[in-house]
């Protein structure tokens, strides 16, 4: 006699940990990325995943919309038939865009004026 499984529930918080992960596999898939003051946007034609956030606020995870839910869903399921360095690899390219934009601004520093 099998256990009938327990159901967890929706998961509608993006934990942090995965957050440069999810992020980079929508831009991968063609989402473009909008800052607002309630969050990121990210927008694929009709389709547009909030994650709420505080902006320079680092929080344990992030509230999303339903689209949000319905995309990190795929994610996971994307993630468990992958192995760890799905995760790693898109995590690492997001490191990767966010230090070549770092540099590029140190580099502008003498654009700015005294």
């Amino acid at each position: 006699m099998n256990p009938k499984p327990e159901f967890v529930g929706t998961v509608n918080r993006l934990p942090n940990a995965l957050c440069a992960a999810f992020i980079q596999w929508l831009l991968n898939g063609g989402y473009v990325t909008k800052s607002k003051k309630d969050g990121m946007h990210l927008k694929r034609g009709d389709k547009v995943v909030i994650i709420y956030c505080k902006n320079g606020v680092v929080e344990p995870s992030y509230l999303m919309n339903d689209c949000g839910v319905d995309r990190f869903k795929l994610f996971s399921k994307q993630w468990l038939l992958a192995d760890k360095r799905f995760v790693e690899g898109l995590s690492n390219s997001m490191c990767a865009k966010f230090s070549e934009i770092k540099a590029f601004a140190i580099d502008k520093q003498y654009l700015k004026v005294a």
